[in-house]
């Protein structure tokens, strides 16, 4: 269950009291995944597995990244051949342009908030906390309302299209991977 920020933080952020702690520990991990959801990958540092293809490239691109470290790719432990972006999760390799499946085992991602220490920091960056915490401050609110009549009184309310709202999108679509 990934938590793209802490229940202390949210709280401080959203100015809640501590009373409603059972309910951001609820909302915290369905606004972190959803982000995780629209951006296509997974923002926790953990060792991953993923087959991929070159599609006539020198390179890969992987799902997850930053990339911390690579065990093996097509189970070859030297990896002396290849060329890693760790930033871009992107591993080049001249002259590689099979079609045949590529299999990389790699640590990848980001120290969580819930998960740094004092003597290992959270390296999440704040537009992606911060957009989770405006996720959570939307799944809050009830839908707001766009038209009144007073005359035989009438209310219409906002539709709920299922779009991640645009301050949201804003902030974590640069981590967002379009090419998988």
């Amino acid at each position: 269950m990934t938590m793209l920020t802490t229940v202390e933080r949210a709280r401080t952020m959203l100015r809640a009291d501590p009373a409603d702690d059972d309910i951001l520990n609820l909302l915290i991990p369905a606004a972190s995944a959803a982000i995780e959801t629209h951006c296509n990958r997974s923002f926790g540092r953990l060792e991953y597995t993923e087959t991929v293809k070159p599609e006539q490239r020198e390179y890969v691109l992987l799902r997850n990244y930053p990339i911390e470290s690579v065990v093996s790719i097509n189970g070859d432990t030297s990896l002396e051949d290849y060329t890693i972006e760790k930033d871009r999760g992107m591993i080049i390799k001249p002259g590689w342009s099979s079609t045949k499946p590529v299999s990389v085992v790699y640590t990848a991602g980001y120290i969580l908030p819930v998960d740094a220490t004092n003597d290992v920091p959270a390296t999440l960056p704040a537009d992606i906390e911060y957009g989770c915490i405006l996720m959570i401050q939307q799944m809050q609110r009830e839908p707001g309302v766009i038209a009144e009549r007073v005359g035989d009184l009438s209310v219409t309310y906002a539709q709920d299209d299922g779009k991640m709202p645009v301050a949201v999108r804003a902030l974590v679509g640069p981590y967002r991977n379009i090419n998988l």
